[in-house]
């Protein structure tokens, strides 16, 4: 089992939706550890994962009953924007599931 985030960038409000190449990714733990890095395809797509026994193991023991989640953190670097940080509580490892990483809020893209 693996926690794996699928993923793409986008543009701002000028260009809504376009995505976003060679954008760096990066996936932290809570304490700041770096779990995975990548950077966006032609499509803006990325994919990151946590594969290392002892971070899961980590990741799992912080599972509850009151809130079965663990905190990660998405670090998204474009050319041309700001660093964009995104928070994350994931559930369990999970595969196919994508998480939408846009660069601006999102009623400016209406």
């Amino acid at each position: 089992m693996a926690y794996e985030i699928d993923g793409r960038v986008e543009a701002d409000a000028a260009a809504c939706h376009t995505p976003i190449t060679d954008a760096p990714i990066t996936l932290l733990d809570v304490n700041g550890t770096v779990l995975d890095e990548t950077r966006s395809d032609a499509s803006g797509h990325f994919f990151v994962s946590v594969h290392h026994p002892d971070a899961i193991e980590t990741m799992v023991l912080q599972l509850d009953q009151d809130d079965p989640t663990v905190p990660v953190t998405l670090r998204v670097q474009a050319t041309g924007y700001p660093i964009k940080t995104v928070s994350l509580r994931l559930p369990r490892p999970v595969h196919g599931k994508e998480y939408r990483v846009a660069l601006v809020e999102k009623n400016a893209c209406k």
